[in-house]
This record gives C-alpha cells, structure tokens and sequence, in this order.
C-alpha cells in the first residue's frame, strides 16, 4: 500500500509541475519538448551581448555616420561636384572623361586633438588623358555639416600621389608615391618607392614634420595595392 502511495504522490507532483510550468515539461528520458527552451542550443548560439559595431562607433563619432562616398563636395576650387557610390563623372558626348573623381580612400581620426573625429579622403582625379592626379582631403563637422580643414597636396600618380592617409599617435600619417631616378624601372605609371610622411595640426594649419621615411616598392601600376 505504501508503495502505490507513493507512485500516486510521484505522479500527483508530476501533473502539478506540468500545469504550473508547461515549458519545462520533459520526456521519461528527460529529453525536453518542443515547447521548453533547449539549452545546449542557448549554449551554442548565444544571444548577441552587443549591437552592431558601426553603430557603436556611430553613436561615438558623428563623422563617421556621414555617407562619404555618397554625397556632395567642393573641394576648395568653389565647383560642388556630387558623388555616388564614391564616384563622380563629367562626361563629353563619345563617353570620355571631361573631368572624373574617384574616391579612393575615407579613414577617420582626431587630428588637432579636440576629441573629435575628422574624415579624411584620398581622392583621385582624371581630366581625360592619361594622367591622374591623388590628393588628399580632411573634412570635418560645423554644427552636423561636413567642412573642409585641410587639403594635402598630392601629383600625378607615381610623381606625388597620394596612396593613404590615417591618423597615428596624433600625427597624419600620409603614404605617398614616389619614383627613384635611379631605378629605370619605375615611372609615372609604376612608381617604385613610397614616401611615408606625417603631418601635425598646428595652430588653424597642417604641418609635416621631419623627414619622409622611403621604403621600396615593387615597381607595378599605382592602383595595384601594396
């Protein structure tokens, strides 16, 4: 008797535990139903701890919530010329460049140590012919909108273009094209050296400071990367 009691108690808190926690119901064998939360899934596939990390750095550095490559630009010559997709096209009616723009580079960093972000832009231009100047740009925000701070002077492709920009212990860093005289195997086209300068903000202006350091380069097309 004290046997069958026993099973009925047993099965009494069985069907009092299944109504009052449905999700947690199980097999004889204990596997879980269909209707309880699986916990070697939940240990497999956890849930995200953290939102996305471009918003993150979003929400830190407006700047970076701008669409670089997809919008407007004067860049000091007082023409507004208006990109898409990160390129511009003026073209004459055979389908030749009259003016086109690429933008080639956008990288971001606090350069006059303000605790704000600038965007800066590696932008290539070609006028139709075969060479292709790379200069370097650095916008800001003014109350929400992008402004010019400075313009880095580049060249036409191996002779002075600029290959890069970032922003290094305060300092922007600029990597630029360079041809060595000596080597024949270099050219506008293929330059063989590049030239790694850094630049400070100082004052309302940027300025270089010391000597470009020269490292080789295999002498191969100028938008081939390193």
């Amino acid at each position: 008797m004290k046997v069958i009691a026993n099973r009925r108690i047993a099965i009494s808190l069985l069907l009092v535990g299944a109504v009052l926690s449905p999700a947690s119901t199980v097999f004889g064998d204990g596997r879980p139903t269909s209707s309880s939360p699986n916990l070697e899934t939940r240990i497999k596939h956890p849930m995200p701890l953290e939102p996305n990390k471009a918003r993150l750095e979003s929400a830190k550095s407006p700047v970076r919530a701008i669409a670089w490559t997809d919008r407007a630009y004067d860049f000091g010559d007082g023409d507004t010329r208006r990109f898409s997709g990160g390129y511009y096209s003026d073209l004459d009616r055979d389908g030749n460049c009259n003016v086109c723009m690429h933008i080639r580079g956008v990288t971001f960093g606090d350069i006059d140590s303000d605790g704000q972000e600038e965007a800066l832009l590696v932008v290539s231009t070609n006028l139709g012919g075969a060479g292709t100047t790379i200069y370097g740009y650095i916008f800001g925000l003014d109350k929400g909108s992008p402004v010019l701070r400075a313009t880095i002077e580049g060249g036409d492709r191996g002779e002075g273009g600029i290959e890069s920009m970032k922003v290094e212990d305060g300092h922007v860093v600029v990597r630029r094209f360079a041809v060595s005289t000596s080597d024949l195997n270099g050219g506008a086209c293929c330059p063989n050296r590049i030239e790694i300068e850094r630049w400070r903000w100082v004052g309302n202006e940027l300025v270089q400071v010391g000597t470009p350091r020269v490292i080789r380069r295999s002498p191969r097309p100028w938008y081939l990367s390193r």
